[in-house]
């Protein structure tokens, strides 16, 4: 078993910190760490990811390639023995994340540290976004009217209640990544495209009734008023559901830039989630604008995306995530992010806007 203190009884070791699959900008947040590394301050970073040419490969000082297959129980074995073989000092999951937090005692036991979003529980129940809108209550933060429905005879109820209340009604998995299975109802042929990628967002109501009718079985669905404002993704960096920082990202209208934005409203909303879910780490909570409402559209217990871009804020929050975690700082050592900076998505940069 290795000490619980490796730093401390070697002080010229570099702790070394583990980041297994995760998105493909891991690799840019680990430049950022670099970057933000005070005089004499150095990090071992080691990568895994199921794909031997993931980016973290490139920019890791140690990597290595997962298996798969494994199943839930196999894959932290697997990251047991590899805490061992590699002698970790941190682990930073994000694949199995919530089989991982339900053996953390496990990798304690071997002197590892870990950064999870959540308990397993609060992990799983995320996952599900009707569980989790009714487990922080209607009362907490607004949420967009939404019906949870698992035949078609709900799906029509709730089509024709929320659609005689709202503009326009969307129905989506309320288990998935992204915008999978996101489909906008329109009615008398008209059609809806994304102005990202030109994709068709819409589908008739007629057609959808006539698909789910011939179907084997019913997918259960989120049916929703849609909500047609910019999302704004707020990045956190909290300790047991308090939250310590975080910043706030909206995209312009068209899709170039971001705007690190001073937004009170949306600080408030994340700390009431970060403390009703004990929320833990980093993770991103995302909202959607409409009427001059900020609706809650969902937590992500990962850094998203975007955290590099918030990072120009002068705050790197995985940075400050780790020296936590290693006990070489404390929570008032984390600066305030600088905000109304405009980051330009392609290459990274502050720009400077008229508007």
């Amino acid at each position: 078993m290795k000490s619980l203190e490796p730093s401390l009884k070697d002080p010229g070791r570099k702790p070394r910190i583990w980041f297994n699959t995760n998105l493909s900008n891991t690799a840019i947040v680990i430049r950022t760490i670099r970057e933000s590394c005070a005089p004499g301050e150095e990090f071992f970073f080691v990568g895994s990811h199921t794909s031997p040419k993931a980016p973290i490969s490139r920019v890791a000082d140690l990597f290595e390639a997962e298996p798969t297959g494994l199943g839930s129980s196999g894959y932290v074995q697997w990251c047991l023995d590899f805490v061992r073989r590699h002698d970790i000092d941190l682990f930073i999951p994000r694949n199995h994340v919530a089989a991982i937090a339900a053996n953390r005692q496990l990798f304690e036991a071997e002197g590892v540290k870990l950064i999870l979003p959540a308990d397993a529980a609060t992990i799983e129940l995320i996952k599900h976004k009707a569980y989790f809108y009714e487990f922080l209550g209607a009362g907490l933060v607004p949420q967009p009217d939404y019906r949870l429905v698992g035949t078609l005879e709900a799906f029509k109820s709730a089509y024709a209640e929320l659609s005689a209340k709202h503009q326009r009604v969307c129905y989506k998995p309320p288990v998935g990544i992204g915008g999978r299975g996101f489909k906008i109802i329109t009615t008398g042929g008209e059609k809806l495209f994304s102005e990202w990628d030109k994709e068709q967002l819409s589908v008739d109501y007629d057609e959808a009734v006539a698909a789910f009718a011939a179907s084997e079985s019913f997918p259960e669905l989120m049916m929703m008023q849609f909500v047609p404002g910019l999302e704004r993704s707020v990045d956190c960096l909290a300790r047991d559901g308090k939250l310590l920082g975080c910043i706030v990202r909206v995209k312009s209208a068209d899709g170039k830039d971001e705007l690190l934005e001073d937004n009170p409203l949306l600080v408030e909303y994340s700390r009431r989630v970060t403390a009703k879910a004990r929320l833990n780490g980093l993770y991103n909570v995302q909202f959607l604008e409409a009427g001059g409402e900020q609706y809650l559209l969902e937590v992500n217990s990962r850094m998203s995306g975007g955290t590099h871009y918030g990072a120009l804020s002068g705050v790197v929050y995985p940075y400050w995530a780790i020296r936590l975690a290693l006990g070489t700082a404390t929570e008032s050592d984390i600066p305030t992010p600088k905000t109304g900076i405009w980051v330009d998505r392609a290459t990274r940069q502050i720009v400077t806007r008229s508007g």
